[in-house]
């Protein structure tokens, strides 16, 4: 259980896509939470940030967290202060390869 937790964490996604739409170019940080990636939306050719959850294994407390995020994007989209970042998209991606 603690090498497959160390394995993912040093798993990255540097060279994937992510929902057809964001190029990940490098890793800027990972936490005990998420980690955040440098991408490019390939519809737009901005660059931003992407942070992707690391997930608890139990089912319940995915969900749990799965729904802090989603209120954390939904909180964010509302602000608008140059010291707040700005969100652009949210969503999940189901299974391991569904990049």
């Amino acid at each position: 259980m603690v090498e497959q937790a160390a394995a993912e964490a040093e798993r990255t996604l540097d060279g994937h896509r992510i929902a057809n739409r964001y190029q990940v170019e490098e890793l800027l940080g990972r936490g005990g939470m998420a980690i955040v990636y440098r991408v490019t939306d390939v519809t737009t050719g901005q660059q931003l940030a992407l942070k992707q959850l690391r997930l608890p294994e139990h089912a319940e407390k995915r969900a749990a967290v799965a729904g802090l995020f989603e209120r954390e994007y939904h909180t964010l989209a509302q602000l608008s202060h140059p010291r707040v970042i700005a969100v652009h998209d949210y969503g999940v991606l189901l299974g391991s390869g569904a990049y």
